[in-house]
């Protein structure tokens, strides 16, 4: 259930969010089923959050959402996993390499965590999309095939 793991990542990082950053989860369980390895979506969720977090660093205020929606029916029925801040957003030059390997605007990362998320996603069947606008937000949707006859 993404719905359910998603709001269990949201709620122990909470506690972590450094300064006036909210950070929400919107989403309704037992609704989005996936075949992943959990411990590779949590590492997704957890590294989306943590940019974005960092994007927000030095800010008065700022929001972080994660939302868990289903789009589509029968076979093309999808799995949407958002995570959106309200920062700066990505610089349109930027745009072309954030899921390069050692690409990076920060000066304490890696520029791996984005290429290795992407690489997660795609083993299981998905892919990620960018939507950002400069100065309003970024938000990196995970998009999943959604798995039939699960049961709880």
């Amino acid at each position: 259930d993404a719905a359910l793991l998603a709001r269990r990542c949201v709620d122990s990082l909470r506690a972590s969010i450094a300064g006036p950053i909210t950070l929400t989860f919107e989403g309704r369980e037992r609704e989005a089923w996936v075949a992943v390895s959990v411990h590779q979506l949590e590492q997704v969720i957890v590294n989306l959050v943590r940019n974005a977090e960092n994007a927000l660093k030095g800010r008065t205020s700022g929001r972080i959402a994660v939302s868990v929606s289903t789009m589509g029916s029968d076979a093309a029925r999808q799995v949407l996993l958002a995570v959106e801040d309200d920062g700066p957003g990505i610089k349109r030059e930027n745009l072309d390499k954030l899921f390069v390997p050692f690409f990076t605007t920060s000066p304490q990362g890696t520029g791996l965590g984005l290429s290795i998320c992407q690489k997660i996603v795609e083993a299981h069947d998905g892919r990620m999309e960018v939507a950002t606008e400069e100065g309003r937000f970024a938000r990196f949707t995970i998009i999943l095939p959604f798995a039939k006859n699960q049961t709880v």
